[in-house]
């Protein structure tokens, strides 16, 4: 499939943000020649987890179980074997917030459920009020269905403020409408994974660490966001991206081309001096390999020893 004029949550937030971002970032695809390497920060390794564990699920393994744990401490042992010395103490870190996430939080959330997607991408073929046909993308953490039947969508999220997301946060999420919209399911949820390391001796109440917050869209409210999206493809496609003065301009990446445009200079080479083409694999960092089987997690290093337990 040749993903020409497609468009994800993601693209849709940037071009809300500036259009002439969007243009540079997703028409031109350039970025900065010189970028300061991505260290791998608590929500993209927890997520990888949760990648293992769901799939774990998926193939049949219960929710908290002891197998389960088991094969997680495993592969975070490996981690820990296999990481740089700079992501050393982030998977130190992370591992415990996990940890009572898959032995608390999971067999409650989780219980009954079917998983039948985790890391879904998809590829949806619409047609906009102004006749361009064009793809909508995107990649969903969890699809299940639950014990009642129901289907339901699920983006893992991390921070530090339990309060950060609601049901009304959810309802109004763009990337979970988004989703909804692309497969036509109603029901969307976020599962919040509270980032901040209590040092304390004292754990804190699971009630500080985690939420999860529900949303069943109406007909009637995922036509109205289809139709806002649609509309908002149309004026990538057919308007002139224009710059979104704001405070924030001196912080992107871009700003020395816009202000280099307002002054009347060319810009081409200062793009070809300080930009280039962004590369497809710069936006998916991860720490290890994902797709392992549950198996090559369960190689324990019987001489590796550290706390798993401990917040």
């Amino acid at each position: 499939m040749t993903l020409t004029n497609t468009y994800s949550p993601s693209q849709l937030r940037v071009y809300d943000h500036c259009p002439k971002e969007h243009s540079f970032s997703y028409i031109e695809g350039i970025q900065r020649t010189l970028r300061v390497g991505r260290r791998f920060d608590f929500g993209n390794y927890a997520h990888e987890l949760m990648h293992v564990y769901y799939q774990a699920v998926k193939a049949g393994a219960k929710p908290g179980s002891d197998f389960l744990i088991k094969m997680m401490e495993s592969r975070v042992k490996n981690d820990l074997l296999a990481a740089d010395f700079e992501n050393i103490e982030l998977v130190s870190l992370v591992w415990p917030r996990l940890y009572v996430f898959f032995t608390f939080q999971s067999p409650q959330i989780d219980k009954g459920i079917t998983v039948l997607e985790v890391e879904h991408e998809f590829h949806v073929e619409v047609t906009t009020p102004h006749g361009h046909t064009v793809i909508l993308h995107g990649i969903i953490d969890l699809i299940y269905r639950d014990s009642a039947g129901n289907i339901r969508i699920r983006d893992h999220k991390t921070g530090t403020n339990v309060k950060t997301h609601t049901s009304q946060s959810v309802m109004l999420d763009d990337q979970l409408g988004h989703y909804a919209v692309s497969l036509d399911i109603s029901d969307v949820e976020v599962s919040f994974l509270n980032s901040y390391l209590h040092r304390g001796k004292t754990q804190p109440p699971p009630a500080s660490l985690f939420a999860l917050h529900r949303y069943r869209h109406t007909p009637v409210g995922l036509s109205v966001i289809k139709q806002n999206i649609l509309e908002k493809i149309d004026r990538i496609l057919d308007t002139k991206p224009l710059k979104n003065y704001s405070p924030s301009c001196p912080n992107c990446q871009f700003f020395e081309l816009c202000h280099a445009e307002t002054r009347g200079i060319n810009v081409e080479k200062i793009k070809s001096l300080h930009f280039r083409a962004k590369a497809s694999h710069d936006s998916n960092v991860r720490l290890s390999v994902k797709d392992q089987t549950a198996s090559e997690h369960a190689n324990d290093n019987p001489k590796f020893e550290i706390s798993f337990t401990n917040l």
